[in-house]
């Protein structure tokens, strides 16, 4: 190991800030570095080491992978990036940053501009809403994600060389993470994880302290991070089963640019364990989206079948996970995190466990304005009371003067009533006086002989058909008049009680 390269790391970073493991990794790195690095590599990680030590590893591995594809005079610029990427949006997204150098820092170098997001978000943000049937917002970040509520987009898209390609690419992305949030990648709709635990997986120290679903079924997984990087390829496939079924003509269109990202993979030959497994299925995932040969999926084959179903509900993919994941648990302490397909994002769990408790928020604001509106005002002070008071005196005085109105048409109703008694019980009399008579009629014809009688006998029948009538009609009336006699009863009782 050369000693000038410990003298130089000393001078950026002093002895009591290295334990002796990091001191031990920082100098096997450098000593693998390119001279032509050396020089400007140490000083950078004197700036980047107080920032984030995870960070300056990092950027060792990307360097002496040889995929950087740098100059030595653009490390200073490029590191500048990583740090403004790293304190906006964290390690993670840093991380992001550092693989895709060519889009993200060298084609910018060159001076080759691509389709920034200013451009495209006058046209997205009504087709995201459109085709979420969500009011949904749009905003630009250093990596893409969604927290439920807003859809963060790069800044820039160079993939291609001209702008149309480029807006298909900010379409492919922003329509994705619409389905996964029609496809509740943050288990906010509904969800159950008790089947789970009943399968093998045991729950973490203070699973019940926490309301958000996947959090705690991430709790049932020794290692949480790979459990989370397995249920998000795993709800990826969902989501493209998805796209590919609603939107086939983009998911076309996109052919090419999918390509891209299948040729940008790591090699599998390369990998071992989980992180084998995983970039299989994220490759065999985009030979699907570009009609290309992939690799074979082997065991996960049937993992991923189970998922092909449309369901509402999560349990296909929990079982998916935890079946996935019972297949690494031999690499479980040992997985190092790969890179998700870009289309993927990244998994935001606090900020959408915030979105939700906004809208949970704004839903009851709403609620309570509404109630407010159909309640009436509540007294505030000695005028108000006087207000009520003689609100009520006005309420009373008009109640007073219906009731005296019903009372007179109740006293003219029952008045009708009697009246149509009575000429009923007239008419009663007049039927059973004709009935009387067709007897004594009958009585005649046997003495005096059928035909005689014929006419006069028809004549009394049809009087008497008549008379019915008239009584049917007048006890048609009398009902009639009795139920409106009843309803101005129940008025005047409710009336009454309001006095």
């Amino acid at each position: 190991m050369k000693s000038n390269i410990i003298e130089r790391l000393q001078q950026v970073i002093p002895v009591e800030w290295l334990n002796d493991w990091e001191r031990d990794e920082l100098l096997d790195h450098l000593d693998q570095c390119d001279s032509r690095f050396e020089k400007t590599v140490i000083e950078q990680l004197g700036v980047i080491w107080p920032v984030s030590p995870p960070l300056c590893f990092d950027l060792l591995e990307k360097l002496n992978s040889g995929s950087a594809s740098l100059l030595p005079e653009h490390i200073s610029e490029w590191v500048k990036g990583i740090l403004e990427v790293y304190e906006a949006d964290g390690l993670r997204a840093a991380r992001f940053y550092m693989d895709d150098v060519e889009n993200n820092f060298l084609s910018r170098m060159r001076g080759e501009s691509g389709l920034i997001f200013d451009q495209v978000q006058g046209k997205l943000l009504p087709y995201i809403r459109g085709l979420s049937r969500r009011h949904l917002h749009l905003a630009s970040s250093s990596s893409l994600s969604t927290d439920t509520a807003t859809i963060f987009l790069p800044a820039e898209v160079v993939t291609f060389q001209n702008d149309d390609d480029n807006f298909l690419v900010y379409k492919i992305l922003a329509s994705f993470q619409c389905a996964y949030i029609e496809k509740d990648l943050y288990c906010q709709k509904n969800a159950a994880v008790g089947e789970v635990s009943e399968s093998g997986a045991a729950p973490r120290e203070n699973m019940n302290a926490r309301d958000d679903v996947l959090e705690n079924f991430f709790s049932f997984f020794g290692n949480q991070r790979l459990a989370a990087d397995i249920y998000h390829f795993l709800q990826s496939v969902q989501v493209v089963f998805f796209l590919k079924k609603y939107l086939p003509g983009m998911m076309r269109d996109g052919r090419l640019f999918f390509e891209d990202l299948l040729a940008s993979r790591p090699d599998v030959k390369d990998l071992s364990g989980a992180a084998l497994l995983l970039e299989t299925g994220r490759q065999w995932l985009l030979g699907l989206c570009a009609a290309k040969n992939a690799p074979v999926l082997g065991e996960l084959a049937g993992i991923v079948k189970t998922l092909y179903r449309e369901t509402e509900s999560k349990d296909d993919l929990f079982r998916a996970t935890l079946d996935f994941y019972n297949l690494c648990l031999h690499d479980e302490n040992s997985y190092e995190p790969g890179l998700p397909l870009l289309f993927q994002g990244e998994l935001r769990l606090e900020a959408a466990k915030r979105a939700r408790l906004a809208r949970r928020h704004e839903n009851r604001q709403k609620f309570i304005k509404a109630l407010a509106a159909i309640l009436p005002p509540k007294a505030s002070s000695e005028g108000d009371e006087e207000n009520k008071v003689r609100d009520l005196s006005v309420r009373h005085k008009e109640f007073s003067k219906k009731l005296e109105i019903l009372n007179g048409d109740l006293e003219l109703k029952i008045k009708d009533k009697d009246e149509l008694t009575s000429s009923k019980i007239e008419l009663d009399t007049k039927i059973e006086e004709i009935e009387q008579r067709l007897k004594e009629l009958d009585i005649i014809k046997d003495e005096k002989g059928k035909i005689l009688l014929k006419g006069s006998k028809k004549e009394q029948a049809q009087s008497a058909r008549s008379l019915e009538g008239e009584v049917k009609e007048c006890n048609e009336r009398v009902l009639s008049l009795n139920s409106e006699i009843e309803t101005i009863d129940k008025k005047s009782e409710i009336l009454n009680e309001r006095k």
